[in-house]
């Protein structure tokens, strides 16, 4: 196993070979966030099995594509001056050391499953109307459906003012219904 002196070595190697890819070779230099979304998404999957077939050394491979592609990613943000990739190294860093008060802060927990819902609390404290926010709107649909059902059944509800609980209640129906339908009448075979 490397040191973490040569995993920084090896992912600056990694950020440089970026920087001469973008700059010399021409299928690197034409890419856009928006041409690289469906070669994401197949690594992706490529990983996915991998995973699922415990293969180690195929997962390796699939996570070095599944890293280069968020290196591409970074690249274009910060050639259009957005973002770079210590961004966003330290926004999932914020996001993580938010998310794990129980870690970080003084919230404690008992057991994995309080954990799961503290994680669900905090995204609703974020901002979010509903917990199902999160859930990509790009899925597949059994993808969708099976990542809605595993979030709906960690919720718990915790009435401390009943009409404001109604009220996200409400939000989460209407969200969550075209969502529905959207997925059902995929099912459906065609």
């Amino acid at each position: 196993m490397n040191s973490r002196k040569q995993q920084l070595e090896a992912f600056n190697r990694l950020l440089d070979i970026m920087d001469e890819l973008r700059e010399k070779c021409p299928w690197d230099k034409k890419q856009t966030l928006e041409s690289l979304r469906h070669l994401t998404i197949e690594e992706t999957y490529e990983l996915a099995d991998a995973i699922l077939e415990n293969d180690l050394h195929e997962i390796k491979n699939e996570l070095g594509d599944v890293l280069l592609h968020l290196v591409f990613y970074a690249k274009i943000g910060s050639e259009k001056k957005a973002f770079d990739i210590g961004d966003v190294a330290n926004a999932i860093s914020e996001k993580l050391i938010a998310r794990h008060p129980h870690i970080y802060g003084d919230t404690v927990v008992e057991n994995e499953e309080d954990v799961k819902q503290n994680w669900e609390k905090l995204k609703l404290k974020e901002g979010k109307n509903s917990v199902l926010e999160g859930v990509p709107k790009s899925l597949p649909a059994l993808v969708k459906a099976s990542s809605i059902t595993f979030i709906t059944g960690t919720i718990q509800l915790v009435v401390h003012d009943p009409f404001e609980t109604t009220r996200s209640l409400e939000v989460s129906v209407l969200w969550l219904t075209p969502k529905i339908i959207v997925v059902s009448t995929s099912l459906v075979p065609g």
